[in-house]
C-alpha cells in the first residue's frame, strides 16, 4: 500500500501493556476490588462502553497504578474480536483492564493517541490485523505482534491535525449510523415480539409436548478457519462465519471436501439452523437456515433438526424462547453453555400445526425483514465511506 508518510513499529511510538488475568477472590497482595475493562466493552465503531457487562476483580496496589487508564490511551481487544479498538477520551479513575485487552499509551513526544486509534481502525477495517493474528481456537493478537505492527508515522503536529479533521468529518456519519442502529434495534424487538405471539399458539396447544432441544436435533460445533484458507471462491462448500448470519448466501469463503477434512470441519446439512456460540453476537437472537451444505467456523454452531419431529422453520421460531443470557458461560469472551441449550425445553405441536404457525409467522415478519435489510445496507455503505476516508487520510493519500 503506497503512502506519503513513513511507517514505524507501534512499539516504537507507544507503550503496549497487556491487562490482568481475572482474579475472582482476594489474596494477601490483591485486596483492592475495582471495576475493569474487558473486550466486550469495546463496541463497534470504536465506542468504549463502560456500562456494558460491568465487572469487578481484585488488584494489588501496584497493579492499580500500573494498569490504570488515562485520557489519550487506546484500548484494543487482544482476543476474540481481535484488533477492535477504542479511544479513552477521559481518565477512568478506579478502573483496571483484563488480559483480553491491550492498552496502547502514546509516547507524548512522538505520537498522538487519537491518531493511533484512527490507524488501528483503518488496519482493522482493512483486515490487516486479522491477517497477523495468532489462531488456535480463538484468535489472538499478542503484545509482541502489536509492538511490531507498523503504522503511518507523520510528524506529531500532523497527527494532531489529522485526528482533528477526522473527528469533524466522521461525526455526522457516526450520528447517521447510530440512528440506523436504533431503527434496526426497534425492528428486531418488533420481530421478536411477533415470534412470541405465534409461539403462544404452540404453548397453548393442548396436544403439544415439551421436549428438550437435544432430543430434537443434532448439535454441531464449528471448526477453526485459518486466514490462509479464507477468500477462496467456487469450491464445494461455503465456509460461513458469524457475519454470515445476516446473509447465508454470501459465498466469498469456500472450501473443497479435502480442505474441510484437513481442517476437521464437519459438513452441516442444508436445512440446519445456524447461530453464534461465542462473543456478543450470540446475545442478538439471530438464527439463519443454510440452503446448501456448508461448514461453519468455531464461533458458531448448528442444530440439524430431526424432521420426523420438527420442521426447520419451527426450530428457528422456537429458539426465540431461549433466554441466552441465562446460558452464557463466564469468561473474558462470553460463550454459550451448549449443554444448557440441549436441556432447554420447547413446546412441540404436530407437524401440521408447526407448518401453519410458521407460515403465518414468516408472512408477518417478511416486511420487517425487508426493512431491516435495507437499513443494514445503508449502514454498511456509510461505514465503508467512513473506513475509506480514514485510511486515505492517515496514510497521507488524502491531504488535509
Amino acid at each position: 500500500m503506497s503512502a506519503l508518510w513513513p511507517y514505524a513499529p507501534l512499539g516504537g511510538v507507544a507503550q503496549i501493556t497487556l491487562g490482568k488475568m481475572v482474579r475472582p477472590v482476594a489474596t494477601e497482595t490483591e485486596f483492592i476490588e475495582q471495576p475493569y475493562l474487558h473486550a466486550a466493552n469495546i463496541r463497534d465503531g470504536g465506542v468504549l462502553n463502560t456500562d456494558h457487562s460491568h465487572r469487578t476483580m481484585w488488584f494489588s496496589p501496584e497493579e492499580t497504578l500500573r494498569l490504570n487508564l488515562s485520557a489519550g490511551d487506546v484500548v484494543m481487544a487482544e482476543g476474540g474480536a481481535v484488533g477492535k479498538s477504542a479511544y479513552v477520551a477521559d481518565d477512568l479513575e478506579g478502573y483496571g483492564f483484563q488480559n483480553s485487552i491491550l492498552r496502547i499509551r502514546a509516547q507524548k513526544d512522538k505520537a498522538e493517541g487519537k491518531f493511533i486509534q484512527y490507524c488501528r481502525k483503518s488496519s482493522f477495517d482493512q483486515g490487516e490485523i486479522s491477517r497477523e493474528c495468532s489462531t488456535v481456537s480463538i484468535a489472538h493478537f499478542p503484545a509482541e505482534k502489536a509492538n511490531r505492527f507498523r503504522i503511518p508515522f507523520p510528524p506529531i503536529e500532523t497527527q494532531r491535525c489529522i485526528a482533528d479533521y477526522l473527528d469533524r468529518e466522521t461525526v455526522e456519519i457516526d450520528a447517521a449510523v447510530a440512528d440506523l442502529d436504533k431503527y434496526v434495534e426497534l425492528l428486531e424487538k418488533r420481530r421478536h415480539a411477533v415470534a412470541y405471539l405465534y409461539l403462544d399458539e404452540a404453548i397453548n396447544d393442548l396436544s403439544a409436548i415439551q421436549v428438550h432441544l437435544g432430543s430434537l436435533g443434532e448439535f454441531v460445533s464449528g471448526s477453526g478457519f485459518p486466514h490462509e484458507y479464507q477468500g477462496v471462491e467456487n469450491q464445494e462448500y461455503p465456509f460461513l462465519k458469524v457475519s454470515s448470519l445476516a446473509n447465508v448466501n454470501d459465498f466469498r469463503n469456500t472450501v473443497s471436501k479435502e480442505t474441510a477434512c484437513a481442517l476437521g470441519a464437519k459438513i452441516i446439512p442444508a436445512g440446519s439452523v445456524l447461530m453464534a456460540k461465542i462473543g456478543e453476537a450470540m446475545r442478538l437472537h439471530r438464527f439463519a437456515v443454510n440452503a446448501t451444505d456448508c461448514c461453519i467456523d468455531n464461533n458458531m454452531m448448528a442444530i440439524s433438526p430431526r424432521l420426523e419431529h420438527m420442521t426447520t422453520d419451527y426450530l428457528r421460531l422456537a429458539l426465540n424462547l431461549v433466554t441466552v443470557n441465562v446460558l452464557v458461560n463466564p469468561g473474558p469472551v462470553p460463550s454459550l453453555n451448549v449443554q444448557g441449550l440441549r436441556m432447554f425445553s420447547i413446546p412441540v405441536p404436530s407437524l401440521d400445526a408447526q407448518r401453519k404457525i410458521t407460515e403465518a409467522w414468516m408472512l408477518e415478519t417478511s416486511e420487517i425483514d425487508s426493512l431491516i435489510t435495507e437499513a443494514k445496507k445503508l449502514r454498511d455503505l456509510l461505514l465503508k465511506r467512513r473506513s475509506v476516508l480514514i485510511t486515505e487520510v492517515v496514510t497521507g493519500r488524502k491531504q488535509v
